[in-house]
């Protein structure tokens, strides 16, 4: 197994999303509805610094320069970052997500293209609602959230 499968908690966590295209509005959407504070730039306007105080970077700017400088920038700074179709300058996949309120399944195969998943998502996520009501009308409460910590200054 190359990537170690997690969920990111980014509320209130900065994301720079490189890139105005179908594929960055998407990924941009999605960061903003985990609650991350959403920047984006267009791959033009990439300047070194620009990633400064970022939790984690999704570059879908197609720009090849841009790619390496923001890899390298991501990559000194200790950022998590995403180059879309650069599998070499990623720091973490983006899987297919099959949801089932209210139930998220995340499917990755070994890092290759998130759609190829969702053709055998069917059926775990008809498994899955099968005992998430179980689960979820359980009756047992759902732990209180931790409260944020602080990030050590970089």
């Amino acid at each position: 197994m190359r990537y170690y499968p997690v969920f990111l908690d980014l509320a209130g966590e900065l994301a720079v999303v490189i890139g105005f295209n179908h594929l960055a509005d998407e990924k941009a959407a999605l960061l903003a509805e985990a609650g991350a504070r959403v920047r984006r730039f267009a791959a033009h306007e990439y300047e070194d610094g620009v990633l400064a105080g970022a939790r984690i970077v999704i570059d879908a700017g197609g720009d090849a320069e841009v790619n390496a400088r923001a890899w390298a920038e991501a990559e000194a700074a200790g950022i998590l970052i995403n180059v879309l179709d650069r599998t070499h300058q990623c720091r973490f996949i983006a899987p297919a997500v099959v949801r089932r309120d209210p139930l998220l399944v995340a499917i990755s195969y070994r890092g290759a293209e998130p759609f190829l998943g969702l053709h055998s998502a069917q059926a775990p996520g008809d498994l899955a609602r099968q005992r998430v009501g179980a689960i979820h009308g359980s009756g047992r409460p759902h732990p209180p959230r931790p409260a944020p910590a602080r990030r050590a200054a970089r």
